[in-house]
């Protein structure tokens, strides 16, 4: 960048002219060319914004640090080591197979990982997704892992045990018993059953089945079900209000109840169509 050269007009002037050629050299070290600069640090007091393709560290010194909040609009490629306390992405980011570590990332679009992904550590062991989480490899959980929504598994799982919440009511089957799938594996009751009972089959309250199993899908649900001196039975089986006739083991359905023991009762609902099911069912006596 040219200078200004020298011209004896007055003492004002020639301190002007040093200090303006002062800062035209820093301005050349900065300047690489019309359209590129680089620097060993950059600060920015207010903001930095760049609309263009932007490289922070290089293939040497792979370290950036932003001490402030870094917005990226479109998408952000992460190639070398990166570590953040909180990241907002609205579009999408992507990682490399460098390491990136983030206390705290919010994706509102899309969390795409080519490489591998820890959520969490030895000492914070909850992870908690919300919305659709989709593993197209191998994934390995060593801690607890909370998923509120539902969760659909293509490929193969192999699971050590599964444990299901049951439902422990200290009244007696009597009437008509709803069964609500999601909150619920396993419905007790642990009073003596004073009146023969039916079973209606739901997604919650409020909530079909038929909104919560998708065709081609099967859930198993069981019931439990006290006896005392005089067996009760279930008498009537149904989902979202409408009547099912099962298919019980033996071939018959139950006709009578218990003595002075535990009816299990075990329910496969397999949805063929809309609203269209075949349920395979069993009664046990334990005690």
């Amino acid at each position: 960048m040219a200078k200004i050269a020298n011209v004896s007009l007055s003492n004002s002037f020639d301190t002007w002219r040093t200090r303006s050629n002062e800062a035209f050299d820093r301005l050349s070290q900065f300047a690489i060319n019309n359209s590129s600069l680089y620097a060993n640090t950059l600060t920015a007091n207010v903001s930095f914004l760049s609309k263009g393709t932007t490289t922070l560290g290089d293939s040497t010194n792979d370290l950036t640090t932003i001490a402030g909040r870094a917005t990226v609009g479109t998408n952000l490629t992460v190639s070398g080591n990166t570590t953040s306390n909180k990241v907002v992405v609205t579009s999408s980011i992507t990682g490399s197979a460098a390491n990136a570590t983030f206390n705290k990332v919010t994706a509102t679009s899309l969390l795409s990982v080519t490489g591998n992904t820890t959520l969490g550590d030895a000492a914070s062991d909850r992870n908690t997704v919300n919305g659709l989480l989709t593993l197209n490899h191998s994934g390995s959980v060593s801690k607890n892992f909370t998923i509120s929504g539902n969760t659909v598994l293509t490929g193969l799982t192999s699971l050590n045990q599964t444990i299901k919440t049951v439902t422990v009511s200290a009244t007696a089957a009597t009437g008509n018993v709803n069964f609500d799938v999601l909150t619920q594996g396993i419905l007790y009751y642990t009073t003596n059953a004073s009146a023969n009972w039916t079973v209606n089959v739901r997604g919650g309250s409020g909530i079909a089945l038929n909104s919560v199993l998708a065709t081609g899908r099967e859930i198993e649900i069981r019931s439990l079900a006290t006896q005392g001196g005089t067996g009760r039975w279930q008498t009537s089986f149904g989902i979202d209000g409408t009547t099912v006739t099962p298919k019980w083991e033996g071939g018959s359905a139950p006709s009578s109840g218990s003595t002075n023991a535990i009816d299990e009762y075990t329910y496969k609902i397999i949805k063929t169509a809309s609203s269209t099911y075949t349920v395979m069912a069993s009664k046990k006596q334990f005690g």
